[in-house]
């Protein structure tokens, strides 16, 4: 591969964003539906000559669920690249082509400058009271959606409740110095210490939550004593 493609491509790039072509009926030929709205991917680029440049990408889907894209702008960054500043530079784009309450979601690498962008923007917008009222919202949840919320969540707290035991489980275990620590703890003369479930034993789960609930005092003491609150199990946890 030719080792300057890069840099022709993106020239090429540059060189069509000056044209600066009217992008609402651009998105208007490209089938953007009235009122849905369209995702912006970010990329940066630096030329030969040290000059930066930020390209924006629109995509959507149409009516008939084909994916189209445009360029939205291919702008020439000045001064510091601190996400306050390119996030006024993105914004200046939005408004100008009257887009600011049409985006959906915003893509691009994981740079930190990218995270202060997003926030930056986010104040920007919410600042201008971009994003719009649903007007379709719903404003009553049913039964049964009352019930998959409250299942979804007593789902996650017994999941919660197994990775704490289980992972105290480990912990103590992988030291000999943390079993006697957990030994010391115990005052009964038969001295016991955690059991970690095994994938390919069936019962083994409720063998662990057995033998937890049977050193709950210990276990309690365990985590306070020795810093370890992460792995604490509240009283309805417990129960």
């Amino acid at each position: 591969m030719n080792k300057h493609y890069n840099g022709i491509n993106c020239w090429r790039v540059a060189l069509a964003a000056e044209k600066k072509p009217n992008i609402k009926l651009a998105l208007e030929h490209a089938k953007l539906p009235s009122g849905v709205k369209l995702s912006l991917a970010l990329d940066y680029w630096t030329s030969l000559f040290r000059q930066a440049f930020m390209a924006i990408t629109g995509y959507f889907l149409d009516e008939n669920w084909e994916y189209h894209e445009i360029l939205l702008g291919f702008e020439h960054l000045h001064g510091s690249h601190s996400g306050a500043n390119l996030s006024v530079v993105l914004l200046k784009l939005l408004q100008e082509h009257q887009i600011t309450d049409r985006v959906l979601a915003v893509t691009t690498d994981n740079a930190s400058n990218n995270i202060s962008l997003m926030l930056s923007l986010k104040d920007l917008l919410g600042k201008m009271k971009a994003a719009p009222k649903i007007d379709m919202a719903e404003q009553t949840w049913s039964d049964d959606r009352v019930d998959s919320l409250c299942a979804r969540q007593q789902k996650r707290e017994i999941v919660d409740t197994l990775n704490k035991v289980r992972s105290l489980a480990i912990y103590t275990n992988a030291s000999p110095q943390r079993r006697e620590s957990f030994y010391n703890l115990q005052t009964k003369e038969l001295k016991l210490v955690p059991i970690q479930d095994v994938a390919t034993r069936w019962n083994s789960t409720f063998l662990m939550l057995v033998r937890a609930k049977k050193l709950q005092q210990t276990f309690d003491a365990f985590c306070s004593q020795y810093d370890q609150e992460h792995f604490a199990l509240s009283q309805e946890q417990w129960r």
